[in-house]
């Protein structure tokens, strides 16, 4: 695919046909909602809005910016799983407001945020961060609030039309934080003060099992003393920053064209937008954060290169893909073979390939590993039955001839490898047994063949014939193959992982296994 072809260019040359000004200030933007610790869903947000800028670059854009926004004020709406049960008193509070259960940070959403930082620091996200609190509070938001008190009643219009009649009773983009209990989410705004900048409001809604306080008062809607709903606060981010592109996930159409109808009430012009597919776990259902389901970051980067987890976000975001654990070996491999072909190739001036993507700073020279293959490091881990790096090593360069590159890169991928087989794989191996006659007669003929040298691709055709003269269909060879030398029903290429496992090393694995069946 040339770079033209590659969304993240199309992206860029979408937002250029807007601006139409190559000096002309760019602002990205991406959200994070800290009711929770940061998920893959940030990081998939943040890592694609990055490759859109990258590709600004490309296109000659000067002057391009990164924000990462958290909505720190807005209320808690539900205590996640695992935390304390004591949170519930806070149910409807600004979340910056709500002690850190953890005991290290002044407050609820300051832990998250931290935590946030740590992974953006961590990974290396070139980027602005900014809290809701901090920036209502400062009054960066003042003018762009008084906008919306103004055009209260156009906003009404755009958004009540959306709502079931039972949600639309006593609904208003503001959200008063109650003076008496400090909650949000329970105040209801009863009438508007243009002239002072204020809402009169009765604090008598619920959260969860929580009641308001039946406070009833007047409060300022500058400096922090209220925020908009989710909507309309989106909507004020895009006017207030000016912001030029945004990401969000399929299921948030409706709610970025309805902020950027409020954006064009307020008089502003809403950003370029791009909506992506959601993940799905193994069982192809949509991954949900609430209950704690699918993949994390670090469970992710624990097992591979996170320019892998990168590729995952890079390919195919118009498409639901299965986001889970089992999945890692085929982005690793296919990460493998963007990394030779960035090398392999002349990349033409203003060109980036994709791993020029995942890895920006990627060197000039191939420092990384070639020639390798994922699965067969994880195979070969589990089957050698060691996790000493130097022995595993030495079978890498014994036996696929190894044709160089970075030898700690290696080793840290082997390493990585290593873990995936005994902490992923391992748990769901089977014993087996080859039973049938046909079965067993190959896999001996099988065991004489490997006697002798051969290479990969003869060995893999081989097993092809092995399985026409027995009488076998091709596939349930290579299932019993794989089972007895691995545990699973299928691996890397067998043919190569052979190779590196060694021949005498598989001889010995299918002799134990015929004489486990009492035919040898």
């Amino acid at each position: 695919m040339s770079q033209a072809e590659s969304w993240p260019h199309q992206e860029a040359q979408r937002i250029l046909d807007r601006t139409k000004n190559l000096d002309q200030e760019i602002i990205l933007q991406t959200g994070f909602g800290p009711s929770g610790f940061p998920h893959i869903g940030t990081f998939g947000e943040i890592t694609r809005t990055t490759f859109v800028r990258l590709a600004l670059t490309d296109l000659g854009a000067k002057n391009t910016r990164l924000i990462v926004f958290s909505d720190d004020m807005d209320g808690l709406r539900k205590v996640p799983l695992t935390f304390p049960a004591a949170m519930n008193e806070h149910l409807g509070k600004p979340l910056n407001e709500i002690p850190d259960p953890f005991g290290c940070c002044e407050s609820y959403s300051g832990h998250m945020n931290g935590k946030l930082l740590e992974m953006l620091g961590r990974l290396g996200f070139d980027h602005e961060f900014r809290s809701s609190a901090q920036q209502y509070q400062s009054g960066v938001f003042n003018n762009g609030l008084k906008q919306i008190l103004d055009r209260v009643d156009k906003v009404c219009e755009i958004i009540l039309p959306t709502m079931s009649d039972q949600k639309r009773q006593g609904w208003s983009p503001f959200l008063p934080i109650c003076e008496s209990c400090r909650r949000l989410s329970t105040t209801r705004v009863t009438a508007y003060h243009p002239e002072r900048c204020s809402v009169s409001y009765t604090c008598d809604g619920s959260v969860g099992a929580v009641n308001g306080c039946g406070h009833t008062g007047e409060g300022s809607i500058l400096d922090g003393h209220a925020k908009v709903g989710w909507k309309t606060d989106w909507a004020l981010r895009w006017y207030v920053y000016g912001v030029t592109y945004e990401m969000y996930g399929k299921d948030l159409i409706e709610s970025a064209n309805l902020s950027g109808k409020i954006v064009r009430a307020l008089g502003g012009t809403p950003p370029v937008g791009y909506f992506f597919e959601l993940f799905l776990d193994e069982t192809g259902a949509k991954i949900s954060k609430s209950v704690g389901k699918g993949v994390t970051v670090d469970s992710w980067l624990r097992y591979a290169p996170v320019e892998s987890l990168a590729l995952f976000m890079y390919r195919n975001p118009r498409r639901a893909k299965k986001l889970f654990l089992g999945a890692i070996p085929q982005y690793v491999d296919e990460l493998l073979e963007e990394i030779e072909a960035h090398y392999g190739a002349a990349v033409p001036p203003g060109q980036r390939s994709t791993f020029g993507y995942l890895r920006p700073d990627a060197p000039a020279s191939d420092p990384f590993v070639r020639g390798l293959r994922y699965g067969t490091l994880a195979e070969l881990a589990g089957t050698v039955g060691t996790t000493d790096i130097e022995i595993l090593s030495q079978y890498v360069k014994r036996g696929i001839g190894w044709p160089g590159g970075d030898d700690g890169a290696m080793k840290a991928l082997i390493s990585q490898a290593a873990l995936y087989h005994r902490e992923v794989l391992l748990p769901t191996k089977v014993a087996y047994t080859p039973a049938g006659e046909a079965e067993r007669t190959a896999i001996g003929t099988l065991i004489d063949y490997l006697a002798q040298p051969n290479d990969p691709e003869e060995i893999q055709t081989r097993i092809f014939a092995l399985a026409k003269e027995s009488g076998m269909e091709a596939k349930d060879l290579f299932k019993s193959l794989y089972l007895v030398i691995t545990g699973q029903e299928r691996g890397p290429r067998l043919g190569g992982f052979i190779t590196v496992l060694g021949r005498d090393k598989v001889r010995e694995i299918l002799t134990g296994a015929l004489q486990a069946a009492g035919s040898r």
